[in-house]
């Protein structure tokens, strides 16, 4: 069972770099999590399962006011002070009732069974060796009648256009490798009615468990410019970068990860440049 050390070790897109942060505090409960914005309402309690920088996480605590609360789960302090510091700074922080915790999604073990109206996580199963038991776990907090949202991408599905881009091709390809060979799942997305089925989840009953694909969208010039320029510096600068330099069985040199960084700065300047992201997404009511 991988310890809270193994879990920041393994983690595909290592530290916390300028672009990966900018990548994360892009994410709102809007375009993030569009499932789950209809069963917000004042008062109710969320546990929000790897909330990063508290970009999603601060919608929530706006939805639930201060009659609810928001508490964020995070594997190490460093990202939880971050999220903080973030949330203080959106003006969200003061006035609210808001609590984090360092704690291991595939236990949870900092909360009693029943606990949470609602219960969050995004893009965080796919890096797990274990998805089901951290899913087991997430159900186990969740109260009664409560909802456990989730959602995780599908990497293959990933579409770009120019679709002869040999760079993003290549980039994508090495993507799913270095997840598969380090025990992850990039396709998580559409693994989530099969692992929810092996946590327990009554996935056949159509009135609890909801399944759908949900979409990002990047089209016009200034959204372009950003996703493209952001994985420019990630295949670069971050731990994923790192991690296909390490792993011999790929064989990336240097001079591979310059070549993709260049040519997700090129596709950027392309008239025709389009790119979707496809996710699964689940909501069940337990």
């Amino acid at each position: 069972m991988s310890t809270p050390k193994e879990i920041v070790q393994n983690y595909i897109h290592g530290d916390y770099i300028d672009a990966i942060k900018k990548a994360y505090t892009w994410r709102n409960a809007k375009n993030s999590a569009p499932h789950l914005l209809p069963h917000l309402k004042p008062g109710l309690k969320i546990l929000d399962v790897g909330c990063g920088p508290g970009s999603i996480t601060a919608d929530f605590v706006r939805a639930v006011g201060p009659t609810g609360k928001v508490v964020c789960v995070e594997i190490n302090e460093s990202i939880l002070n971050e999220a903080k510091s973030n949330l203080i700074k959106w003006g969200v922080y003061e006035g609210n009732s808001i609590e984090f915790v360092v704690d291991n999604i595939l236990f949870l073990d900092k909360f009693d069974d029943n606990e949470f109206d609602i219960v969050h996580v995004h893009q965080v199963i796919q890096h797990l060796k274990d998805p089901v038991k951290g899913l087991e776990a997430m159900k186990r907090v969740c109260k009664k009648n409560g909802i456990v949202s989730i959602r995780e991408s599908i990497y293959e599905a990933f579409y770009c256009m120019p679709e002869n881009y040999q760079a993003i091709k290549l980039w994508k390809e090495l993507y799913l490798k270095i997840n598969i060979n380090s025990g992850f799942n990039p396709n998580a997305g559409k693994f989530l009615k099969k692992w929810c089925r092996e946590a327990g989840f009554d996935v056949n009953n159509t009135k609890k468990f909801n399944y759908n694909l949900g979409n990002w969208f990047f089209t016009q010039r200034e959204d372009i410019k950003w996703w493209g320029l952001t994985w420019a510096d990630r295949v670069v600068n971050s731990g994923f970068a790192k991690k296909l330099l390490e792993d011999k069985q790929l064989g990336v040199t240097e001079n591979d990860l310059q070549y993709l960084s260049d040519g997700w700065k090129k596709w950027t300047d392309e008239e025709d440049a389009l790119f979707i992201v496809d996710h699964g997404e689940v909501i069940y009511f337990k």
